[in-house]
């Protein structure tokens, strides 16, 4: 398992954060991507050419390459990275991502769509 750390776009960000988005186009020519890397997307405003703060991590789950991506590319099948510690008494015995802190009953929630939607692990520059 690698850890890449990428940046992402702001409108990107967003779509990956609250689980819509659940893929990636990257490119292969600094790096390759396998399944189980670990994705830890940081906001970047390519305007301002700044940091946000925010970062979300994510597991790779499948890569789709030639001749379906785009050649020098690759697309990432990705889901959510908590790391899940349990949550004791003051968390009613959920277990707690200890780098997010959402406990797993509320890591879950109704999709508008239908059915139920993992949120992703999202944390600031400090890990709280």
């Amino acid at each position: 398992m690698t850890e890449h750390t990428l940046k992402l776009w702001p409108q990107y960000f967003d779509a990956v954060a609250d689980g819509t988005k659940r893929f990636e186009v990257r490119s292969t020519k600094d790096r390759t991507f396998a399944v189980g890397d670990v994705l830890v997307l940081r906001e970047w405003d390519h305007n301002t050419e700044t940091y946000s703060g925010r970062s979300v991590r994510v597991v790779v789950t499948f890569v789709l390459g030639a001749p379906f991506a785009p050649e020098g590319n690759v697309i990432l099948s990705i889901d959510p990275a908590h790391e899940w510690v349990p949550g004791g008494r003051e968390r009613n015995g959920l277990d707690v991502c200890k780098r997010c802190g959402v406990d797993e009953a509320a890591a879950w929630y109704a999709a508008p769509s239908g059915g139920d939607r993992l949120v992703q692990c999202v944390t600031k520059e400090d890990g709280r």
